[in-house]
């Protein structure tokens, strides 16, 4: 067995605190080295840097998963997590109180804003043009220019209420 191989069942063993020879870490090695095989596009070989480095990178980003989540431990050394499944779990599945999951749960909190406001925006608006077609003031507007520099810009006003669009 390659000594590169070696080192990261090592490594493992120790961040899940159980022996070498457990088939947990036997087999989220060979998990890596699989996904590494099916990730290089060009031979998969211990000489070649690229699938090396697919290896590398894998292996690093689980370790870091593993020294900062001690809930992913639990679940692996349960078996509630397969080792394949591991391999194609997101950063924020993996460490589930991490920074990408901040992030995504920052977005979901700032899009569900959005929407409210969005939301409470078409109830309460009152648009600079009435609509011709529902005689409604709930109208938004923007400006684009369409024709020379030395004319005035091109209008496009829609309406929220009918939907109808016109410019002026």
């Amino acid at each position: 067995m390659n000594s590169t191989r070696e080192f990261v069942i090592g490594k493992l063993s120790t961040l899940l605190d159980i022996t070498k020879d457990d088939k947990i870490c036997t087999d989220l090695e060979k998990c890596i080295l699989n996904h590494s095989h099916d990730r290089c596009h060009s031979q998969p070989a211990w000489d070649n840097p690229h699938f090396t480095s697919i290896y590398k990178h894998k292996f690093l980003s689980i370790q870091k998963c593993l020294i900062n989540s001690e809930e992913l431990k639990e679940k692996i050394k349960s078996k509630v997590v397969s080792v394949i499944d591991l391999m194609d779990m997101r950063p924020e599945q993996l460490w589930s109180d991490g920074p990408y999951a901040k992030l995504q749960e920052e977005r979901i909190h700032k899009d569900l804003r959005k929407q409210y406001l969005a939301k409470e925006a078409k109830e309460n608006l009152v648009g600079f043009f009435k609509c011709g077609h529902c005689k409604s003031m709930k109208t938004t507007y923007y400006q684009m220019q369409t024709r020379s520099a030395d004319e005035p810009m091109t209008v496009f006003v829609s309406c929220l209420n009918c939907g109808k669009n016109w410019k002026c």
